[in-house]
């Protein structure tokens, strides 16, 4: 999967949770890396009308995966990515549909990934996740994904 819609259709065809939550893939750049996502509020929301939080981790880790696959697809590797490590900071409550947009970690390369994609097979990528309502950032995370060629 190279594209934004190939990419929404693997999600939903393979996570049933991205289905519940009517996740769409709104925009994917190379230069410079960045995917979004748009979710919409009703079925992301808890019992106060507001975004649920175990909505809003799986969107963002769904949006730095999601960088990470389409990035080692560029590079004409089929790898298995996983997410390592992540933490979230919740700074507003969300009350309407939004947006997750997926860049890279400031620290971090397209290019140096692919090399280790080469090299070794294998590769790790920082990726910095903003959860935006309109212009509010909502919340932030940082995700550490694992990329392996898939062998055999």
């Amino acid at each position: 999967m190279k594209t934004a819609k190939e990419l929404e259709q693997f999600i939903l065809d393979n996570i049933p949770l991205s289905r519940a939550m009517s996740l769409q893939v709104s925009g994917f750049t190379l230069q410079p890396p960045s995917l979004t996502l748009t979710c919409p509020l009703t079925p992301n929301s808890n019992d106060k009308g507001t975004g649920f939080a175990g909505s809003i981790v799986s969107c963002a880790t769904l949006a730095g995966w999601g960088l990470t696959s389409l990035l080692a697809a560029h590079n004409n590797i089929d790898a298995t990515v996983v997410i390592a490590s992540s933490n979230i900071d919740y700074l507003k409550p969300i009350t309407d549909d939004f947006q997750v947009v997926a860049t890279l970690a400031a620290e971090e390369s397209v290019e140096r990934f692919n090399q280790g994609l080469d090299s070794k097979g294998k590769s790790r990528l920082k990726v910095h996740i903003n959860v935006m309502q309109g212009e509010i950032l909502a919340a932030s995370q940082f995700g550490l994904y694992a990329a392996r060629e898939k062998r055999g």
